[in-house]
């Protein structure tokens, strides 16, 4: 609760793979290549990005990872 005297519960912050784990199911969700680039602009070194370098490919029609 909120007021004089009073504190409020402060919760642990998300862990952030969880959000950018997120991040790639929607550019799953909407499929494009546009998608899977905003993704790789926000997280280009994170463990995901060569899923979805991977994924992106196949969209494209290749095999190219980068």
């Amino acid at each position: 609760m909120d007021g004089p005297g009073r504190t409020k519960e402060i919760r642990p912050a998300r862990d952030g793979n969880i959000a950018i784990a997120e991040e790639l199911e929607a550019a799953r969700r909407k499929g494009t290549v546009a998608a899977y680039d905003l993704f790789l602009a926000r997280h280009p070194d994170h463990k995901l990005a060569e899923t979805a370098r991977r994924e992106r490919a196949r969209l494209r029609g290749g095999a190219r990872t980068r």
